[in-house]
């Protein structure tokens, strides 16, 4: 199974670990009603580094993701996210994303766990398609393997992130997000998240990024579509 990149740390605190959509994750610590309390009442930190990061550069790509996504990306402005889908050649769902417009003609895209492998196959096929007859200044890589992610979440999530990373985000919006650093190294914050609390999001490329064993789980599909 795929690891998330602190596991040896959840396996090491947490109660219960088992298998979720493939990887081995961290359920809970305490009790399940004290951590549900403690996001509803005060603040909890979830590390959810399982949920995929697929990057799109180029000229080409806001035509691309306008393409295949059923909102508008072009509308907010760097740096900010958009809630879309992105359907099949039905029109059924095949997955509820995140989309940030990230500046210089790139877009980071958040999805599912068990979304992330399907989707890059399926965006790069879209991609192969469409350079049969036209060129595409685009690139797509999947990034999943590289990039943590944490979520901070429940009535006190503010308070916490402003803490760390010693910034005023009051005027952060949802979907909005900003560039901070906690203890040098470069993150992205968001004011976003699935919990129903107020709530944000953490993203940071990891400088010791965690693969799977390949000869458990076949080559991560990390290839760079030029």
């Amino acid at each position: 199974m795929k690891r998330v990149h602190i596991f040896d740390w959840h396996k090491e605190h947490a109660k219960k670990v088992e298998e979720f959509a493939g990887w081995e994750m961290p359920i809970w610590y305490s009790s399940i009603k004290e951590e549900h309390l403690a996001v509803r009442n005060g603040v909890g930190i979830f590390d959810v580094s399982h949920m995929g990061e697929i990057f799109f550069k180029g000229k080409d790509a806001l035509k691309f993701l306008q393409y295949i996504t059923t909102n508008d990306i072009s509308k907010p402005p760097a740096i900010s996210g958009t809630y879309s889908l992105v359907l099949n050649e039905r029109g059924a769902v095949k997955d509820e994303t995140l989309v940030f417009n990230m500046g210089n003609d790139t877009y980071m895209m958040v999805c599912d766990s068990d979304a992330f492998e399907k989707l890059y196959a399926w965006f790069v096929s879209i991609k192969r398609a469409i350079e049969q007859y036209t060129e595409l200044d685009l690139e797509i890589e999947n990034k999943t393997y590289d990039y943590v992610m944490f979520s901070i979440q429940g009535p006190k999530a503010k308070d916490l992130a402003m803490e760390l990373f010693g910034i005023d985000i009051n005027q952060l919006w949802w979907f909005q997000a900003k560039e901070v650093e906690l203890e040098g190294m470069k993150m992205i914050l968001s004011r976003s998240g699935y919990t129903g609390e107020n709530g944000f999001e953490v993203y940071f490329e990891d400088v010791n990024p965690y693969h799977p064993d390949e000869s458990k789980h076949g080559k991560p599909e990390k290839a760079l579509y030029v």
